[in-house]
């Protein structure tokens, strides 16, 4: 666990320095260049996801919710209503007028 949440935390420190510290970034800009740059953070990206897989795959996983088995069809049945107001938003029709969503909105 310790080492999934090492390479998660890598990842994110790595995609913050552009926006955290641009001075650092300024920096090491100017004395590596841009593509040296570029070739580091890529690298130090694939490092951490490098460490993100391998935590992952050494932790036992645990289930945190287990939903109620008699609930499961009613969640199919709502996920493929979902679906079907989806797929009216990008035709013309009458579900339109009776459903007000931002997403079924020109």
């Amino acid at each position: 666990m310790t080492s999934l949440v090492v390479g998660v935390l890598l990842f994110a420190c790595v995609h913050s320095i552009p926006s955290l510290a641009p001075s650092l970034k300024a920096n090491v800009l100017t004395k590596i260049g841009e593509d040296a740059y570029k070739g580091i953070f890529s690298l130090l990206l694939l490092g951490a996801f490098g460490v993100i897989i391998v935590g992952w795959r050494s932790v036992v996983p645990e289930p945190i919710y287990l939903p109620f088995p008699a609930l499961h069809k009613v969640a199919l049945a709502l996920l493929a209503c979902a679906f079907w107001v989806m797929a009216a938003s990008k035709r013309q029709s009458r579900l339109r007028l009776l459903i007000r969503h931002p997403m079924l909105k020109k």
